[in-house]
């Protein structure tokens, strides 16, 4: 019961009692009810597999896990712009077939090269399509869907899968440091929605994410490999135990091979650069397991 008073034109509440209804709350809420309260924290902000009201059964257009362990050269592509700010298609096309014709057989879209941390959802989203709408048929689409946002991260793979990529990229969320735990119910909540890739970078991140992460999320049947920056000594751990790495440094490539690591080529900063980049990067695919 409220006491409602009113002094020097100041309104004054008084608390008698006050009394809540208990509600029946799903856990882990408990209701409170008059003076006795007890709180437990929540364990998960997302349950795993409830989230998915986009997926889709449909698989005569899907691309398999082990079709994305296959492949041995993967371009992180550059995305060019027009002076407004708007993609340059034209001449992202230009690059793409480029890729093509000398030899890689998959491109990241919007990933860190390709400057996916600039874009809008939608402008990522519509490159992505594009990318599979064009060229699809020809060459391996991995989608960079990652954030440090697991709701966004849910959401931007949904629609990526939806608009035909063949595979995600995923990168552990920055700059919060999520404890190891945290790390697994992260990933844990996109890899069923199809093959991924999780990208170790942590002089980007802040943070390392330990083989014991890996390890546990190679249960999953649609983890394809992890692209790895941390060296080679790191991924032969990984390689030792059957998961696919591809490595995320251009200096590493050919060293990798001694370890049996799978080749993940970068395209350089400078067009000049990239006629005699590819071709060389694609001259190490023989020798890559």
């Amino acid at each position: 019961m409220l006491v409602v008073a009113k002094q020097n034109n100041i309104v004054l509440l008084a608390t008698a009692r006050l009394f809540f209804p208990v509600y029946k709350l799903m856990p882990p809420y408990v209701a409170v009810s008059g003076r006795n309260a007890t709180w437990r924290l929540p364990k998960a902000a997302i349950i795993p597999n409830f989230h998915l009201p986009m997926r889709s059964f449909e698989v005569k257009n899907r691309t398999s896990t082990e079709d994305i362990k296959s492949l041995r050269l993967i371009t992180a592509i550059k995305t060019p712009y027009l002076p407004d700010g708007r993609f340059d298609l034209e001449a992202y096309d230009a690059l793409v077939n480029m890729q093509i014709e000398n030899g890689a057989e998959g491109v990241i879209v919007g990933g860190t090269t390709g400057e996916g941390q600039l874009m809008s959802w939608d402008e990522h989203i519509m490159l992505i399509g594009h990318t599979v709408n064009c060229f699809g048929g020809s060459i391996k689409v991995i989608g960079n869907t990652g954030s440090n946002s697991t709701r966004e991260a849910v959401h931007a793979t949904e629609q990526g899968f939806a608009v035909g990529m063949h595979a995600a990229l995923h990168i552990n969320p920055y700059y919060g440091k999520t404890s190891m735990e945290g790390l697994v119910s992260h990933f844990g909540s996109v890899l069923p929605m199809g093959p991924t890739i999780i990208y170790n970078v942590p002089s980007r991140t802040g943070q390392d994410i330990q083989p014991r992460v890996i390890h546990t999320l190679a249960q999953s049947a649609n983890l394809a490999g992890v692209k790895e920056c941390v060296g080679n000594d790191r991924v032969a751990q990984y390689t030792d135990k059957g998961i696919v790495v591809w490595s995320g440094n251009d200096d590493q490539c050919h060293d990798s091979r001694m370890v049996g690591l799978i080749c993940k080529m970068r395209l350089g900063s400078f067009a000049a650069k990239l006629d005699v980049k590819i071709p060389k990067f694609t001259q190490l695919r023989p020798y890559l397991s």
